[in-house]
């Protein structure tokens, strides 16, 4: 990370964020999918049903889907990865 916050070349920033942002197992994914199964698991097992509990499993499942939503981020990697490939690199 603080890496990044020198400003290197996007020939070395593309890497470090293709394995963060990947459609399969990339940040977004993982996060989404711990969420929901952390809220299935708190619904499943958490008894009586209040309505703090159902308030929690809703956020969580709420942050799953938009965190999930940004595994689009993915395809701007590549789209990025194409247009620098074409480009010269400006300092």
């Amino acid at each position: 990370m603080d890496y990044l916050r020198t400003e290197p070349p996007t020939a070395d920033v593309l890497p470090l964020l293709a394995p963060l942002l990947d459609e399969d197992d990339g940040v977004p994914m993982l996060l989404s999918d711990a969420l929901r199964a952390a809220a299935r698991a708190i619904a499943t097992n958490t008894q009586p049903h209040s309505s703090d509990v159902n308030s929690v499993v809703t956020t969580l499942r709420e942050a799953a889907t938009e965190i999930m939503q940004w595994h689009t981020l993915h395809w701007e990697v590549r789209d990025l990865r194409r247009a620098t490939a074409t480009a010269p690199e400006t300092s």
